[in-house]
């Protein structure tokens, strides 16, 4: 940037919540941004045009326009054929750590999952793409450790109606999204028949539909990272927690013993 500024595409000032969540639509809509206005923006991100403001600010931008000017800038100097990675690897996980892990909300949040699955007589992970992946370690993680766990293994293909209805009321299905607006889980959560179940979610996104559908919501913050249409965002948040919600949710079954 001519002003000496953050770069928008690698580099991330201190964010409010509602500044993080435009942000991460900035990403992954960035080649999309410089076309639209700031009420549109606005309106997509479902904020306001002061909190797109303060953002531009951030980034040393007095005005929308200069801010997507700014990121047309960095965009021309990424070839497509390029792995778009929006932060180094190193800085997105220091990002996560520093931020995340002193936040108070995030340890009482860890905490009243754990105590919902304390509670549950089953635990089901649910996620598609590398979010199932971590599910699958994840059910293993939690069967050695607390209870057995398993995993729904393609959320794409299962008959929800029959799934659902073998399951006792007190089962909690945890369920794992970056984004938290994956359209299969999503729908999948949404059916009548999971009504009676708990629901935790694990996602980088505290504003989404998952996290707003869950009893239990556990947000992390980390830069999301996309080559082409798919998301290469970091999985290690997602592991961290579920390894320290395996470890929390053992030393309350622990206790009650």
């Amino acid at each position: 940037m001519s002003n000496g500024s953050n770069e928008i595409l690698r580099e991330i000032p201190h964010l409010s919540d509602a500044e993080l969540h435009v942000y991460r639509y900035i990403l992954a809509h960035a080649r999309d941004i410089p076309s639209i206005s700031v009420h549109t923006l606005a309106a997509l991100t479902n904020t306001s045009t002061a909190t797109i403001l303060r953002l531009c600010r951030k980034y040393g931008c007095r005005t929308f326009p200069e801010f997507k000017l700014c990121l047309e800038e960095e965009l021309a100097c990424q070839p497509d054929a390029d792995l778009r990675e929006y932060g180094s690897g190193s800085h997105n996980l220091s990002y996560f750590f520093s931020r995340t892990l002193n936040d108070p909300s995030f340890d009482d949040s860890l905490n009243k999952a754990a105590e919902l699955l304390a509670r549950c007589s089953q635990i089901i992970f649910l996620g598609d793409g590398s979010s199932n992946i971590v599910c699958d370690y994840a059910a293993m993680y939690f069967s050695y450790q607390c209870r057995y766990a398993s995993r729904v293994e393609d959320v794409r293909n299962y008959a929800p109606e029959f799934f659902f209805s073998s399951l006792p009321e007190n089962t909690c299905i945890t369920a794992l999204s970056v984004t938290g607006e994956n359209p299969h889980i999503i729908h999948f959560l949404q059916r009548p028949h999971s009504r009676s179940l708990k629901i935790i979610a694990i996602t980088d996104d505290a504003e989404s539909m998952l996290a707003n559908i869950a009893d239990v919501s556990i947000s992390y913050n980390i830069p999301i990272t996309m080559f082409h249409d798919s998301n290469l965002t970091s999985q290690v948040p997602a592991v961290y927690i579920v390894e320290e919600l395996s470890r929390r949710t053992h030393q309350m079954l622990s206790s009650d013993r």
